[in-house]
């Protein structure tokens, strides 16, 4: 799963998938209560320009 924002990405997701998981934001990523990576599963959070991509 791939997640893009311009700038702000809030979330509270359960990442529990087979592929790997990408959130991309311009400016903030907010992992609230409720978050959770299970182990062994790939979590991504990049923190960059998003209006060129």
């Amino acid at each position: 799963m791939i997640v893009i924002a311009d700038s702000i990405i809030n979330s509270d997701a359960v990442i529990d998938m087979l592929d790997s998981t990408y959130f991309y934001a311009g400016d903030t990523i907010s992992l609230g209560i409720g978050f959770e990576a299970i182990i062994g599963k790939s979590f991504n959070a990049i923190i960059e320009d998003c209006a060129d991509n």
